[in-house]
């Protein structure tokens, strides 16, 4: 596959006096991937995928400082970042309409010119998804279980590991083209906090703990 993400317009013309100065020649990223998928049923019940993935991403897109001047501007890299890694998933769906997912993947992604991994991106990430139905084709319960392996700061520092966990009630077609939701996130209220992007005075940025969201879709 071939894919590409062109600069935002904060890339491009973001401007401030002293401190940062723009570029309207940024060309897009590019990125090439490949990957090869294997999948096995396991009686009537479970299937097992596996897949292994190689990528090469082009001109990526960083800030850095000017030295003619000491102004931060995004430019496109030079270097060619390379990642792989390999995914195992297995997928459940029962007669009484349990259905569940969990999945691993193992992954390196990193910066040729220094052979170290790149920032904020995990060797190690873990999901489990699990859907109960409470009333047949009515209401619905789901479960969720995210974790991500520790990742390295734009300092040189890492930030933790971590597992959250998300609720789910859902009901479909409560009257005709009427449906609800409400979720829970981060229930345990774990303490987290994810690398900070490059021109942020912090290292590390604190997530939310648990929060509550409910959602209303009527549809005619």
């Amino acid at each position: 596959g071939q894919a590409f993400r062109a600069p935002n317009m904060a890339e491009l013309h973001y401007a401030v006096s002293g401190y940062s100065k723009k570029n309207p020649d940024l060309k897009p990223e590019t990125v090439d991937t490949y990957e090869v998928v294997w999948e096995q049923g396991i009686g009537r019940i479970f299937r097992l995928t596996t897949s292994g993935f190689y990528y090469e991403v082009s001109g990526l897109i960083r800030q850095e400082v000017d030295p003619s001047d000491d102004l931060n501007i995004y430019r496109n890299s030079d270097a060619e970042i390379r990642g792989m890694g390999m995914e195992f998933s297995l997928d459940a769906q029962f007669k009484n309409g349990i259905r569940g997912r969990t999945s691993y993947t193992l992954q390196d992604a990193r910066d040729p010119d220094t052979d170290t991994r790149l920032t904020n991106s995990p060797q190690h990430l873990v999901k489990f998804n699990l859907i109960v139905p409470i009333a047949p084709e009515k209401f619905f319960a789901g479960f969720e279980l995210q974790y991500t392996g520790e990742r390295k700061t734009l300092a040189g520092h890492h930030a933790e590991d971590f597992a959250v966990a998300n609720v789910t009630l859902f009901g479909q077609e409560l009257m005709k083209g009427l449906d609800l939701s409400a979720s829970v996130y981060n229930i345990f209220n774990m303490k987290y906090s994810d690398p900070a992007g490059s021109g942020r005075t912090q290292d590390l940025i604190e997530q939310d703990g648990i929060s509550f969201r409910v959602k209303l879709t009527f549809s005619f």
